[in-house]
């Protein structure tokens, strides 16, 4: 009897210790995740642009057809002329995501027939469910370039 006492207590002081651990692994994972599909977005609509030699936008939509609500609530890429080239899902409750241009065009990120932002750069930043520890940031160049950086990077 005390020594299944003794393994239940063993066995619940390691669940409680393993317990905080796999939260970080879960909320870390969905902040990569998530991060690398906005990524993906963002080349997609920056090769389209190129292979298509007209401008293209990548924007916050609410109803997944044209641009407009906030970037939490979905996102598209259209073409200079409104066609819808592809949809992105919402994100997550509690999720949030902002996009900081140095031109003040905080609605869309648009890339020229030669993969260029045309002058806007700026920032993405991701948080998920308001831990700001598992933030992410996705930055745009002149260029069209597209690098991220970790919470922990920033520091």
């Amino acid at each position: 009897m005390i020594e299944l006492i003794i393994t239940i207590a063993i066995v619940s002081i390691l669940l409680l210790t393993t317990i905080p651990n796999m939260n970080f692994f879960i909320i870390n994972n969905h902040s990569i995740t998530t991060t690398n599909t906005i990524v993906s977005a963002l080349q997609f609509a920056r090769s389209e642009a190129i292979n298509r030699k007209i401008k293209v936008k990548y924007c916050k939509s609410l109803n997944h057809n044209t641009c407009g609500g906030k970037w939490e609530n979905g996102q598209i890429v259209i073409d200079e002329n409104g066609k819808l080239l592809r949809a992105f899902a919402a994100l997550k409750p509690n999720d949030s995501l902002t996009w900081n241009s140095s031109l003040g065009k905080d609605d869309f990120v648009e890339f020229t027939s030669n993969g260029s932002t045309n002058g806007q750069v700026g920032t993405f930043t991701y948080i998920p469910k308001e831990k700001i520890k598992y933030s992410k940031k996705i930055i745009i160049n002149q260029s069209g370039r597209i690098r991220t950086l970790a919470y922990t990077q920033l520091k």
